[in-house]
């Protein structure tokens, strides 16, 4: 049993920020009739999504410290002009290359086209290893440029870079003026100090930014960040480990160091029992006594798991919300936190993984009552949508979006199950 490739979160965000749902015509009912695609056109399709990320969403500056970044939005309306790729401060920027580096090597296993292997080789790990490997040369925490008072609830937080320099650090945002903050810009707007608000190292702070150019790295990092780069070190190390290639056994040897740094950089962040950071770390490392952290996974657990359909739809709490997920985190850490353990998914996580993958989406579907769902089309995390007693909070037809129109849409989920 495999997953679809997981292509592509930039490609599906490549519109304008608001991700509106506007009133669809003739086309969706036509794409809902559809037959599914046949081998080869699957095979186009994921080229010319990956070949629109690298075309709109790469950075390929060769000067550039963060050559191989793929910035997470494209607005479409901006594209040639320095807001074309806008960046919030804590959004996933870093996140995305990780996923799109995923989408690399199952693409080139699933078609075994050298294409998605030589852009994974050429773009993304050299990115990232970079950061896991040489965090202490690249970052430090001695400066932070926001204003006092302006820690937007990270005061104490161990999201924060610790002990002045550390490996394994990869921060929220990393920049030299390439994108614009949405945050300065909103500051600007509003005619106030054009500030950046999170901590953060700031190399435009005291200068004129009237277009909200980011310039400089965040302190801050996440748990959630260092899952999804677990996974890219996960099946990036399982690509390469075997080859007889000496150039994909020293990259391998390079996402072993960088899979150590990440789980030592979580235990030093207070997280150091993250299933998905410690399979990667024992299993490239080949650690002992990191594998006797991860649990095993029985029918007994995975039927004791959340499940958003279950809980929103008939596990309801009377009068309390359930959230519509825009993600498919769960699903996506379970099931490359099997493959480490034990090369292939045991028969109780094969079911879990299925059953998740067919349940989830049809939350959207339920709350889309007057159209198809668009293929691969779910909620947009930024607005969540929720469900209350059994039922969705309100339905498409009563456009109680933005504007009075239907709720915005995202990919997010698709793209991962």
């Amino acid at each position: 049993m495999k997953l679809l490739p997981r292509i592509l979160i930039a490609s599906a965000l490549s519109c304008p920020l608001l991700a509106a749902d506007l009133d669809r015509g003739p086309w969706v009912e036509k794409a809902a009739a559809k037959p599914p695609m046949t081998a080869d056109e699957t095979r186009a399709f994921m080229k010319r999504l990956a070949e629109y990320v690298l075309n709109n969403h790469l950075k390929r500056d060769a000067h550039s410290p963060q050559r191989g970044i793929i910035y997470e939005y494209l607005d479409t309306t901006k594209k040639g002009t320095p807001g074309q790729w806008p960046e919030g401060e804590a959004l996933d920027t870093m996140h995305d290359g990780a996923w799109f580096a995923v989408a690399m090597v199952n693409a080139y296993r699933a078609t075994g086209d050298p294409f998605y292997k030589e852009v994974l080789t050429k773009w993304q790990l050299p990115f990232y290893l970079q950061m896991l490997n040489h965090s202490d040369e690249l970052f430090t925490s001695e400066r932070n440029d926001a204003p006092a008072g302006h820690e937007r609830g990270w005061s104490g937080s161990k999201e924060w870079l610790l002990q002045g320099r550390e490996k394994g650090f990869v921060p929220y945002w990393w920049d030299d003026g390439t994108s614009v903050s949405l945050d300065i810009l909103g500051q600007v707007a509003r005619k106030q100090p054009d500030a950046i608000d999170f901590p953060a190292r700031n190399e435009l702070a005291g200068k004129p930014n009237p277009e909200g150019r980011l310039s400089g790295y965040s302190l801050g990092s996440s748990s959630h960040l260092a899952q999804d780069l677990a996974v890219m070190l996960e099946v990036t190390w399982l690509l390469f480990h075997d080859s007889t290639d000496p150039a994909d056994k020293k990259l391998a040897d390079e996402i072993a160091e960088a899979a150590r740094h990440l789980q030592e950089c979580r235990t030093r962040h207070g997280a150091s029992s993250i299933p998905a950071v410690i399979a990667a770390a024992a299993l490239s490392n080949d650690d002992a006594e990191l594998w006797k952290h991860l649990g095993a996974d029985s029918w007994d657990s995975v039927r004791k798991g959340k499940n958003h359909f279950l809980r929103a739809t008939s596990d309801f709490k009377p009068g309390e919300p359930a959230p519509v997920p825009a993600f498919a985190d769960d699903v996506e850490y379970r099931y490359y936190d099997q493959i480490a353990k034990s090369g292939t998914l045991t028969e109780p996580v094969a079911w879990k993984t299925a059953f998740d993958a067919l349940t989830e989406p049809q939350l959207y579907r339920l709350y889309s009552d007057d159209s198809p769902t668009p293929p691969g089309i779910s909620v947009f995390d930024l607005h969540p949508y929720k469900f209350v007693d059994g039922k969705p909070v309100d339905l498409r037809s009563e456009r109680k979006g933005p504007g009075k129109g239907p709720r915005p849409i995202g990919s997010r989920s698709a793209h991962r199950i």
